[in-house]
């Protein structure tokens, strides 16, 4: 008789959450939100060890999103290879969605479609602040395949042969 499934992938789980928690650090202190731009005036011994990594920074979250949603999906869904697949097509194409959606053309038509749709104002500015405020870069689209890519990869490394054969 096997053993009972783990209800969780405990390495994919860790390491979701410290590739999160890179790419939250990465808004915090090397492209703080508008909401905080001062934070990184409350650290400056970080400023030297900071300013290396700030054009590797306007593509990492690209990368991290797809890359650590992956991973933390994948930690609690059954380690097929066709979960795999699914999940990681999700969450990198989630990310795509949103990067094209950020071309002039694409925003518009979102914001205008948004603003007859939705009644609640908030909402539909958040999104359009989100769009127009963001923009598109292929070098994030690459990211984005990347990501993913990296998270089926990590994902078939970290999982059972026995499991994957589905």
């Amino acid at each position: 008789m096997a053993p009972p499934r783990q209800l969780f992938n405990v390495v994919q789980l860790g390491l979701s959450i410290a590739i999160l928690v890179l790419g939250s650090a990465v808004y915090m202190f090397v492209r703080p939100a508008i909401g905080l731009p001062y934070l990184p005036d409350y650290f400056p011994e970080l400023q030297p060890l900071v300013q290396p990594f700030v054009k590797f920074s306007l593509v990492l979250p690209a990368f991290v999103h797809p890359l650590g949603f992956s991973l933390l999906s994948l930690s609690l869904v059954n380690p097929s290879r066709k979960n795999l697949l699914i999940v990681c097509s999700f969450w990198g194409g989630a990310n795509l969605l949103f990067e094209l959606a950020q071309l002039p053309i694409f925003a518009s038509y979102i914001q205008q479609r948004m603003e007859q749709a939705i009644e609640i104002e908030d909402h539909a500015t958040m999104l359009s602040c989100i769009l127009y405020s963001g923009t598109f870069d292929l070098r994030d689209v690459v990211a984005i395949l990347a990501g993913a890519g990296t998270a089926f990869l990590i994902a078939l490394a970290t999982t059972s042969r026995k499991t994957t054969h589905g």
